[in-house]
């Protein structure tokens, strides 16, 4: 299911009114929340759209701020902020957010790196998610491996299937971060409740699987990986 149904859901269940949502491409989780708080009465605080937006066209790329601009001039609760996802998590205050929900790089290391940037702004009663939690192809670390020469490319598109094997990143950071807390997990949506969770743990990098990728060994394994790895946290609505 998409992200797009799965954060009005957990905005209605969690009656959240400030939100940021980090990761935005094209909004149409955005536009999915607005749609669906104007249904309902709801009057949101402030919902923070965090993306670089980058320069691609807007469908299929993600180069849509100038058109989501013009969704935020009839939207006065609406913050578009530009920029990466890390640099600028100081510009949404600490113990603001009744809900953060990560959705940019899928990868390991951004996914981590996010979860620690957006916790010190969700309040203590609120709720950190983020989306994609069985997303098994990691093109943002691949990229960066690739540009610091940590990685060849391979030769041909078709050689990424071949030669790179799948590494489920942000069901790894969830792990290594909260093996602590009670992590729900509902159509491929993950969430944690602040109140029940002291904070990610950020000095077991090397006693979890998040410091090596998961490299199933046949065909259709690794979906079953991915399940298997998610066994030790609560899945529940």
């Amino acid at each position: 299911m998409h992200g797009s149904n799965m954060l009005p859901y957990l905005m209605r269940r969690y009656a959240a009114r400030s939100l940021a949502e980090v990761g935005v491409c094209t909004g149409q989780t955005s536009v999915s929340v607005l749609d669906t708080a104007l249904r309902s009465g709801v009057q949101l605080e402030r919902y923070y759209l965090i993306d670089a937006w980058g320069s691609r066209a807007c469908r299929p790329g993600c180069g849509c701020h100038s058109k989501l601009q013009k969704v935020a001039a009839r939207f006065p609760e609406l913050t578009l902020l530009r920029g990466y996802s890390v640099p600028t998590a100081p510009r949404v205050p600490n113990a603001s957010l009744d809900l953060a929900f990560i959705d940019a790089a899928h990868d390991f290391a951004n996914a981590r790196a996010d979860i620690l940037a957006y916790w010190p702004k969700v309040k203590r009663t609120g709720v950190m998610a983020g989306h994609d939690f069985a997303h098994y192809r990691n093109w943002a670390g691949l990229r960066e491996e690739w540009a610091a020469g940590i990685r060849p490319p391979p030769p041909t598109k078709q050689g990424v299937k071949e030669r790179v094997p799948p590494a489920y990143g942000v069901a790894q950071a969830t792990q290594e971060l909260f093996p602590h807390c009670r992590v729900q997990v509902l159509w491929n949506v993950w969430w944690v409740e602040m109140a029940e969770c002291a904070g990610p743990m950020t000095d077991n990098f090397d006693q979890n699987l998040g410091n090596r990728p998961l490299q199933p060994r046949r065909k259709g394994a690794g979906n079953r990986a991915a399940k298997k790895q998610a066994s030790a946290l609560e899945v529940g609505p």
